[in-house]
């Protein structure tokens, strides 16, 4: 019995963790906070940008090349999954959930072909890596396109399109 009240509380613990992330909140509100995080994830990505051009061009062979553009896209899929975290956490803005459904889902996108060019990289096909890099590139283009055409009237979410 005690054992079945325990999984209960943790039951409705974990459906209250659930409501608390599906709150609702005015879209001028959402389209705040979704573009600040927006703003300040693409200030980390030009600094890793900027971080890939300086180390790659101090690199002594292709090898070396391979091992920096390695370590910035696995920082890079960190970058997104913290961002997409961070903008589920905001909730959604009343009246208007498709659009962060999208904004997340072609976050996802972008994740799993991030993944592809980490793959790619680790492989040290260079074929390999130009292939997966241009589908990342048209994933990521694709869904900053999808957010800009948003009528919720982002400044920094989709601005990369």
């Amino acid at each position: 019995m005690r054992r079945l009240a325990v999984l209960v509380s943790a039951a409705v613990l974990f459906a209250l963790a659930g409501a608390a992330s599906a709150a609702t909140i005015p879209q001028a509100t959402y389209v705040k906070r979704a573009d600040a995080i927006c703003l300040d994830v693409a200030r980390q990505a030009l600094a890793l940008q900027q971080e890939a051009r300086r180390r790659v061009g101090s690199a002594t062979d292709d090898a070396a090349a391979l091992r920096v553009f390695a370590d910035i896209y696995r920082r890079q899929l960190t970058l997104i999954r913290s961002m997409r975290r961070r903008l589920v956490a905001i909730g959604e803005p009343r009246g208007a959930a498709t659009t962060p459904r999208l904004l997340i889902g072609g976050i996802r996108k972008g994740e799993l072909a991030l993944r592809d060019v980490i793959a790619a990289v680790d492989s040290g096909s260079t074929a390999a890596v130009v292939r997966t890099a241009t589908q990342y590139r048209n994933v990521s283009l694709a869904s900053a396109r999808a957010v800009s055409r948003s009528p919720l009237g982002f400044r920094a979410c989709g601005a990369g399109a």
